[in-house]
Formats: C-alpha cells, structure tokens, sequence
C-alpha cells in the first residue's frame, strides 16, 4: 500500500499501545487546540526486558489472549460511553518499526515494488509475516524520494482486530507512535512548525523528534532512568541528531529547539549547550488539553487526531487500506467495462434504431410510388410477378399503339397517285403488329395486289417503275430504307390466281408489291 488511507472527518479514538500500558484517548479538536473528553491508562503487567529489541518478532508475544492486560482492557473500554467505536492505534517502538530512507528517483508507478525492495537494506526482517506500509515524496528537485516505511507483525494485527471486536471497537487504522507524535506537534503548534526541532521529557525518558517536510526523519526515545552521574543523564546528543538529519533529509535546518514536558527548566540548559540553534520552552501538555505530561497521552492525542486532523502522515499498517484499495480498484475496471459495454449496447441500439428508420423511409417512398397494392395481397410470389410480366406487356402494346401517330390515308393516296396506267390494284392488304411480348416482332405491312395486260420484258419494267415512284414518295418513308423495304413478285400464289381470274380481264397477268417496316 502507497500512503494508507485518509480518515479526514472521520472521528476515531486514540489508542497507543506499550509494553507498560495503553492509553484510549477521546478528544474533541478545536482551532489549534484540543479538548481531551476522556483518558484511561491501562497496566499491562508485561515483563519489559530493559534493553532488549527482537526485530524479529517484534515481541510478538505481547499479543496474546493469555496476556494479564487482554481482560482489563476490555473491561475498562466497556466502562465509559465513547461517542464512536472507530480506533486509531499508535504503536510503540517495541511493536513496529518506523524508518526514514532516501532513494534514487523513481516515478511513482514502480513505488509499489521498488520501495519495499530498497526498505530490505534498512530493515532486517522477513516481510512475508509483516505487514508494512510507507509514504514517499519527491526531493531536491525530482532526484531522489524521502521513503517513510512502517511495518510490524501480522499476527499481532489480526489479534487486535479480535480483541477490539469483543470490547465493542473498530480498528481503523495503526501507525508508530513517532507520526501519532509529529501530528501532535503539527497541530498544537503549527507556526514555523517545519523550522523547529523537538524534545518531550515524561518521567525518566526524553522523546526526541526532527521532522522534515511534514514526515519525522529521526525519532529517539531516551530512557535516563539508569544513569547515576548527571553529567551522563543530560546528555541528549541533540547536535548529533541535527547532523544525521541535515546530512539525509537533502541539508535540512532548524531555527529552534523546542523543549516541553517534566522538568523541562532543569533540561534546559543541558540542552542550550548542545544545540546548535536557540532553545525554547512550550507546554505540550497545555496545548494538547492533557493533564499531566506523560507521552503515552501525547501517543494517543496523536492517533485520536488522524480522525479530523491527518496530516501528510497517512501509514496504516492494517492491511485494511491495501485490501481497499485493491477492491476499489477492482470495482473502477468492473465499471469502466460495464459503460464500455453499456456503450457499445447503445451505439448498437442507435444504429439498429437509425437502419430501421431508413428502411421505413425506402418503404414508404416505395408505396407512394406504387399506389395502391392490396390487389396483390394473398398471392405468391411466382404469381405476382406474372401479373407484373402481363401489365409490362399490355403497357407496351398500348405506347406503342399511342405511339403510331401516322395515318394510313396519306398511304393510300401515294399508291394511287403514282400507279401507271397500265397497271391496276385488285386488293390491298393492310397489318399493323402490336408488340405484345418482348419475343415477338412488331411491325407494319402492306401487300398490293394487282394484274397488268403487259407481258415480259415490259410488265417487268412498268411494275419497276410504279416501285421506284414509291420509293421516293414521302408520304411511304415509313417503308422506305434502312427501316423499311418495298419489293414486287411477278408471280402469284393460288389464292391470288382465283382473284384474278375471278375479277381481272382473262388476258390480264398478276403482279405483287409488298411494303415492309419495322
């Protein structure tokens, strides 16, 4: 997880948890100040080894459903009315580990596998049984990444989501005491509040903290308890501190040194004398609403604030952000594939709708011109589109019959006008074809039939003329070549016989002219 969660106006309690005891803080933040409603501290009864740090196993053992401070602890939770079961736990350094590392630039995409990479150099524990997180930012200008890393034992979060869930809590989010303290700070003194350095006393025990950027580069707690020379007990190496954090927080500098807590006028001047800059008094404890100056309320004021007053710091150790973060990012891809398909659908649907529309269109277009079809309905295709082949037919021979605008008088008026003397006309013949079908020629004919009393060589030549006047009178052009012909036969067939012997002279021989066009 890159950052943890933000539980910005989400009230919470506090909670830090010790080796010696836990405090649960509620508190009600005001504008710089707080109003703490309720603290209890509860005894743990653990046996702290003085001096002894298993990274390891970070003193597992702690979390245990057979520790004396699990059935305590519950009962005194049970005993006061908070106004939200949500907590925020802070853990000491005995549970966790919290460290400040600087690293080559990376672009924050890659964070998620470089930064646990480069964190294995600083902190030597196996991280399949831990849970970390850690927050990065970019320094001196985009080269290199301020890394804050936190981890602490796996199991004891899954005991602490059981326990709090019989006490009638919530586990929110868990972070080291060292950010629940620069929070603190952050809010009680906000002014030039990354130009100052910082020191709380409680009891035996000085709590040294230099942040930079908003994020604690160097924590140190100092248990003075032991010491016998009080040479030895004041001493707090805060020029030492100075130097560690100007030389891996990019040259940082302070203005002041800020000293509050137990005793803090006898500190001072063990202090003025290792600090490289001025030494200020403040009361932490009056600026927080805490009664007394013990760090463990301080802890817990810190975590209580992540609630309504988080800060740059947002590590959440839970393993809660991680599995949130996965599932959000899981329903952002089930929703971006669901509009895409949702999309898709309706573009579908739009081009459905759209082809459907112009098809009604052609269809309409297609009945305006066809008029009125019902005499149709009912019938098959086979037969409808006989139907179809006769109507083309009928409509054919009915242009071509208004087409024929020529009169047949002007003809007859030709062929009489220009017939010799010697010849004359016993019949006449006249046909007109239609074009009923595509297969059938259409055409105009005339057949003349007559007889002459010329024999031979002049009848041949008489009928000749009387063709070749037809030929060139205008009024036969429909016959006349390319389109039409007219031709003459000298003999004649049966039929014509009979009428020539039933209406010409007995001397008279037949002749026959045929006009064609087409």
């Amino acid at each position: 997880m890159i950052g943890g969660k933000s539980d910005k106006g989400k009230e919470t309690l506090g909670l830090y948890i010790d080796p010696e005891a836990i405090y649960v803080l509620q508190a009600r933040p005001g504008k710089g100040r707080t109003e703490v409603e309720h603290l209890i501290k509860v005894p743990t009864g653990f046996p702290v080894k003085e001096g002894i740090m298993r990274p390891l196993s970070l003193n597992n053992d702690f979390f245990s459903e057979k520790a004396p401070w699990v059935t305590p602890f519950k009962q005194a939770v049970k005993k006061v009315s908070w106004r939200t079961q949500s907590v925020s736990v802070t853990f000491s350094q005995h549970f966790g580990i919290l460290r400040y590392f600087v690293m080559p630039f990376v672009e924050r995409k890659y964070w998620a596998k470089s930064i646990p990479i480069e964190s294995k150099k600083y902190i030597p524990v196996a991280f399949e049984e831990v849970i970390y997180d850690f927050t990065a930012y970019p320094m001196e200008e985009g080269k290199k990444l301020g890394v804050l890393f936190g981890l602490t034992q796996r199991k004891s979060v899954e005991f602490l989501f059981n326990i709090f869930k019989e006490a009638g809590l919530q586990l929110s989010s868990l972070e080291m005491s060292a950010c629940s303290m620069e929070r603190v700070l952050a809010f009680t003194d906000p002014k030039d509040h990354d130009d100052k350095a910082y020191i709380h006393f409680s009891g035996d025990t000085s709590c040294m903290l230099l942040a930079s950027a908003g994020y604690p580069v160097l924590y140190r707690e100092s248990d003075f308890g032991g010491t016998s020379a009080m040479s030895e007990r004041k001493r707090l190496d805060v020029k030492g501190a100075f130097q560690f954090v100007s030389r891996y927080a990019g040259g940082r500098e302070y203005k002041k040194l800020m000293i509050s807590g137990d005793a803090v006028d006898s500190w001072k001047g063990s202090a003025e004398q290792e600090s490289p800059v001025p030494v200020e008094i403040w009361d932490q404890a009056k600026a927080g609403g805490l009664k007394s100056n013990d760090i463990g309320g301080v802890f817990a004021l810190g975590a209580a604030l992540r609630g309504s007053e988080p800060g740059k710091i947002k590590i959440d150790m839970t393993g809660v952000s991680a599995s949130q973060a996965m599932e959000k990012k899981a329903t952002s891809y089930v929703w971006t594939i669901v509009s895409v398909l949702g999309a898709l659908l309706l573009l579908l649907s739009l081009v459905n709708h759209a082809r459907i529309y112009l098809l009604e269109s052609s269809t309409t277009a297609l009945m305006s011109q066809v008029g009125d079809i019902s005499g149709f309905q009912g019938q098959t295709a086979d037969t409808i589109q006989q139907s179809i082949e006769k109507g083309n037919a009928e409509a054919r021979m009915v242009r071509s019959v208004l087409a024929d605008t020529e009169s047949l008088a002007p003809k007859l008026q030709a062929i009489g006008d220009n017939i010799p003397n010697e010849l004359w006309v016993q019949s006449f013949n006249y046909r007109n074809s239609l074009p009923v079908s595509e297969m059938l020629d259409s055409g105009k004919e005339i057949i003349l039939m007559g007889s002459t009393k010329l024999k031979g060589q002049a009848k041949f030549s008489m009928v000749d003329f009387y063709v070749k006047k037809m030929k060139a009178a205008p009024e036969l052009k429909a016959f006349h070549a390319p389109a039409g012909n007219i031709e003459f036969n000298l003999e004649a067939n049966k039929d014509e016989l009979a009428v020539e012997k039933d209406e010409g002279p007995a001397d008279a021989s037949p002749y026959r002219i045929v006009f064609t066009a087409k």
